[in-house]
């Protein structure tokens, strides 16, 4: 960006209207100084429409190459594997149709850069205290004489996805490798890493099965010793406790860590490996983890408008435990949720499937930028 010579563009196709002040915003708070930012608008100039990002971006860089005819070089930097072989192939159809032997309109040398995307995960407490804080916000606001007339006031509700013996965060990210499944794998193969726990079961604990695995809280310490694959969309690890007399307890016959999936793959087809290749003792990976359950917040409608709904005689189609807002006393109610639709989630893709069997993940991705 400091160079005075490099044109510096961050070009999404983010639509105008909406995104515009947003990504103005997320730029500055992070010092960054492009040339030009270009947002996807309703209309192109000659009043066309772009059917799809792809499509608006190579309308842009192609106006972008004719106004900078002298260019000789061009990086682009692109998080998805689909998007990085458009340009590539764009770029080398853009080239053909410039003379070689031309000194105003040069063939570019151009580079398409892949870049993982990157997560990042808060702590659950300041997570929670982070949307708590903008729930109350949103919901002074639709109490105010400001409010814009239908808006409506959110509370969390607090569900469990599954219980697990649960695995740190820095050992998630180790574990895929033991199967060889590194981030340029991942990224090619487009798999959904996982690698969070050695699951329980896809429920909330009970008593007699906190005292089974020796309650919240309890560490248990593992190893990985094979490896299976499920019609090469699921990888998992069959895991031992350490020492092997150690005290625990899962519903499935085979204790293990699923460590990737495919898109259209679930994570309990893992408990269907019936084959697991040995891995050497010098070679198996140990690592920590911690008896939990991993819990889901959901947006609810406040009381106030499913009081609303109710009036209109709107059937409730589930019940959850009611996450009150933080910094009160309430304990939180067994009152259900109405709404019309369905309640809107917040939820993480991957999850729990089958009894006893499976697993649950997150994952993320985002936009590309470049230079010419």
């Amino acid at each position: 960006m400091e160079q005075q010579t490099v044109l510096t563009v961050l070009l999404t196709g983010r639509a105008e209207g909406r995104f515009a002040d947003l990504i103005q915003r997320m730029v500055k708070s992070k010092g960054l100084d492009f040339d030009l930012i270009g947002l996807k608008p309703l209309t192109g100039p000659s009043d066309e429409k772009f059917g799809s990002t792809m499509n608006f971006k190579q309308a842009f860089l192609t106006k972008l190459v004719q106004t900078y005819s002298h260019a000789e070089e061009m990086k682009i930097y692109e998080d998805r594997p689909k998007h990085v072989a458009a340009f590539e192939s764009f770029l080398s159809d853009l080239n053909r149709q410039r003379d070689p032997s031309s000194t105003d309109q040069p063939p570019l040398t151009f580079d398409v850069i892949p870049v993982t995307a990157g997560s990042k995960k808060l702590d659950p407490l300041t997570e929670t205290v982070a949307v708590q804080k903008m729930l109350n916000e949103h919901n002074a606001f639709v109490a105010s004489e400001n409010a814009t007339p239908g808006s409506i006031g959110w509370t969390l509700k607090r569900s469990v996805l599954f219980s697990g013996y649960l695995i740190d965060p820095a050992d998630s990210e180790r574990l895929p490798g033991v199967a060889n499944l590194t981030p340029a794998v991942i990224q090619k193969e487009r798999l959904r890493t996982l690698a969070n726990n050695v699951m329980i079961t896809p429920r909330a604990l009970t008593d007699t099965l906190k005292e089974k695995v020796g309650g919240l809280g309890a560490k248990v310490k593992w190893k990985v010793v094979g490896l299976g694959v499920y019609e090469n969309k699921v990888w998992a690890a069959r895991v031992e406790p350490v020492p092997i007399t150690t005290r625990f307890w899962v519903e499935s016959s085979v204790p293990h860590v699923v460590l990737a999936r495919r898109a259209d793959a679930r994570p309990a087809d893992a408990g269907r490996i019936t084959q697991w290749s040995p891995i050497p003792p010098e070679k198996q990976l140990t690592f920590d983890t911690e008896v939990g359950e991993r819990v889901l917040l959901r947006l609810d409608q406040s009381k106030t408008a499913r009081r609303d709904s109710e009036a209109k005689g709107v059937k409730r189609p589930f019940e959850q435990d009611e996450f009150p807002p933080l910094g009160t006393a309430a304990k939180p109610s067994n009152e259900g949720s109405r709404y019309p639709t369905g309640p809107p989630q917040l939820t993480p893709r991957g999850g729990h499937f089958g009894r006893g069997r499976g697993s649950g993940g997150w994952v993320g991705g985002g936009n590309s930028g470049g230079r010419s």
